[in-house]
């Protein structure tokens, strides 16, 4: 049985995460601009040119965050990238936001690992020449994941 799914970002995700961090952007901003006072931050005292100097540069990452929010939510809209499994071999983006595909047969899967980080499941694919991670946010949904992770593990157990 051959699997076949859309594998891109999820655009409103993408477009939360740059508003969440646009809004840390113009905090780290303003506080740069104006801060003329101490500031007390979790219990840290910090003169108001090293408060400046913190919230630049929490704006300046900010800002790259945005930037790569703004790429991940063009992507999720215009990408027709897709996830294929097949008794032959496994193929997607290498990574969420490339173009290139990367296929790997099956018969060169050395192992498979279910890595979980802060709610968001990884299933990364290692071979000799590397890994293959496969997000399951970029999957249509948590049925999607589990029927390749599942189909995945069936295939290496029969040798496939």
């Amino acid at each position: 049985m051959n699997l076949n799914f859309p594998y891109k970002p999820k655009p409103w995700i993408m477009l939360a995460a740059v508003l969440f961090f646009a809004a840390c952007a113009l905090t780290g901003w303003h506080v740069h601009a104006t801060q003329t006072d101490p500031l007390v931050v979790l219990g840290i005292r910090l003169a108001p040119d090293d408060a400046r100097t913190v919230f630049g540069a929490m704006a300046a990452v900010s800002v790259l965050f945005v930037v790569g929010g703004i790429f991940g939510f063009v992507t999720g809209l215009r990408s027709s990238d897709h996830l294929t499994l097949t008794d032959q071999y496994i193929s997607a983006p290498k990574y969420g936001f490339s173009r290139s595909v990367t296929t790997i047969p099956l018969a060169d899967i050395q192992r498979i690992e279910l890595q979980t980080i802060k709610r968001q499941r990884l299933l990364n694919i290692y071979r000799r020449n590397g890994r293959l991670p496969i997000t399951q946010s970029f999957l249509p949904n948590a049925e999607a994941f589990e029927k390749v992770r599942s189909a995945l593990a069936a295939r290496a157990k029969s040798g496939a």
